[in-house]
């Protein structure tokens, strides 16, 4: 299902509908050319260019200062943190390698679990185990054992191991992963985005392709119930960075202002609006510590070819190692290659 948006703004505190705000026709001249440009970089050109980050890049280009404003409102809403963070050859090569409305946003219709029971049939449910944490990875004479704090142990001619950076360090590795690799695995950092779903009785946005970017706390809206029936709705928000940390932190309360505040500007007072909100820091996740990879300065041509390198009988897959970060693709996509250098 089609899940792209038609972006709303609030910027100082004033609210511009979709179709009614832009970019300055000098910004949007010169972003042309950087695109087009793109396609004749030689790989010198984009190694030299992770070498910077995109914040420096868009001003070395001339940005004008509301122009940087909004795009490193929209371009942190995708990477999750500031663009002062990001490699700029990272956020351009995903600019400019895919279409202005993000090919990678649908959504599978009945929800993200049609996709987890569709794996479960074909690969089977007593196949799949849970409850089964890693705790060691033994290689040797082409061989591994994966013990599991269960004290279950799996053993095999080669691994491929999914595991976020954050996970993957918690694992006793015999023998142990090679210093350039746990020198990069220490270096990845992942975003920090907290999730915040709001059920409203209505849809008062009036906008099925309805999202907003913010300059205040709320950040990123976007309307999550996108051709469903019924007459409640759901908006979704993103806060990134320092901004996630602050929110997470905060109880209900909070929270339900900081929504009614955000979006005032826009709608007026929506409180009694709101049935039920639901918050999820991923930066503060068991697992990740973060929502998915950012890759900063230096780092895609730096670190990345160390993370992907399989050690042993060990290979790496994960949204991590994708082309882009945080989508499920991705991550098959990596996991596919992975498979496909195990067959030969």
């Amino acid at each position: 299902m089609n899940n792209q948006f038609e972006s709303h703004l609030i910027y100082g505190g004033e609210y511009s509908p979709r179709g009614k705000w832009d970019y300055s026709a000098e910004w949007k001249t010169k972003w042309d050319k950087i695109i087009s440009d793109y396609a004749n970089f030689k790989d010198s050109d984009k190694q030299r260019l992770d070498k910077m980050d995109w914040w420096r890049f868009l001003v070395n280009n001339g940005i004008p200062e509301k122009d940087l404003q909004i795009r490193d409102l929209l371009d942190s809403t995708d990477f999750g943190e500031s663009i002062r963070h990001v490699s700029a050859y990272a956020a351009l090569a995903e600019y400019a390698e895919s279409s202005e409305k993000n090919e990678m946003d649908y959504k599978i219709k009945g929800g993200n679990s049609m996709f987890t029971k569709a794996l479960v049939e074909r690969v089977g449910n007593e196949n799949i185990l849970l409850k089964h944490k890693v705790k060691e990875v033994s290689q040797a004479d082409g061989k591994v054992d994966v013990l599991c704090e269960n004290g279950t142990v799996f053993s095999g001619d080669a691994l491929i191991c999914t595991a976020p950076v954050y996970s993957l360090l918690k694992i006793n590795w015999k023998p142990g992963l090679p210093e350039e690799k746990l020198a990069a695995l220490n270096q990845l950092q992942y975003a920090r985005i907290s999730k915040h779903a709001v059920l409203f009785s209505d849809r008062f946005w009036q906008d099925e392709s309805f999202d907003m970017v913010t300059d205040i706390y709320g950040h990123y809206f976007y309307h999550a119930t996108k051709n469903q029936p019924g007459k409640k709705g759901a908006l979704i928000s993103y806060t990134i960075g320092d901004k996630a940390d602050v929110i997470g932190n905060q109880n209900d309360d909070f929270k339900t202002e900081m929504i009614t505040q955000t979006l005032r500007p826009a709608f007026g007072d929506i409180k009694d609006k709101i049935i039920t909100h639901l918050n999820y820091n991923w930066g503060t996740d068991e697992y990740t510590k973060g929502g998915y990879a950012l890759y900063g300065t230096g780092q895609w041509f730096g670190i990345m070819p160390l993370l992907k390198k399989k050690f042993m009988s060990t290979y790496f897959a994960g949204e991590h190692l994708a082309d882009w970060q945080g989508f499920m693709e991705g991550a098959i996509v990596t996991g596919e290659e992975a498979a496909d250098e195990i067959a030969g």
